[in-house]
Formats: structure tokens, C-alpha cells, sequence
């Protein structure tokens, strides 16, 4: 995983194997890993390490598809504080 600006990460591409017909085939399925996965991932491996730098974290989502993940990250960002 590429650490930087931006990067892509590999996180909820597993499921893809189970659903070989296209994007949309099995989208629930793939949605909901996003969210279960995203705002853990996000929190533990990006922000988490990035504030005990002292560095400024944006966390951009973007289409209704990230809107679940992005509330959820939210959430758990602001129990934190």
C-alpha cells in the first residue's frame, strides 16, 4: 500500500471473486464490506497514525455509495475526541 497524498488500497476487492459478472453483481454484498471495513481501516491505519505526527488528515467520500462509511467514520472519529 502506497502512503502519500492518496492511495488506493486493496480493502473489500476480495468479494469481487465471488461476483465475476460486473460491478453491479452483488453490489449489496459489496457495500456492505465497504462499511464494515472502511471506517475501522481509515481510523486504525490512516488518521490514527497521521494525528501522532501531528499531521492534517482529509478524508473525502464520494457517490451515495460511501455515504454509510463516511457517517460511520465520522461517528467513530468524534468518540475518540
Amino acid at each position: 500500500m502506497q502512503q502519500g497524498p492518496a492511495f488506493a488500497s486493496p480493502l473489500c476487492q476480495w468479494i469481487s471473486q465471488y461476483y465475476p459478472k460486473g460491478v453491479y453483481e452483488g453490489e449489496s454484498q459489496k457495500l456492505y464490506d465497504f462499511n464494515e471495513s472502511i471506517p475501522w481501516f481509515v481510523t486504525e491505519h490512516i488518521v490514527k497514525p497521521a494525528l501522532e505526527q501531528n499531521k492534517l488528515v482529509v478524508i473525502m467520500g464520494e457517490e451515495w455509495h460511501t455515504a454509510e462509511a463516511m457517517c460511520r467514520l465520522s461517528d467513530r472519529l468524534h468518540a475518540r475526541v
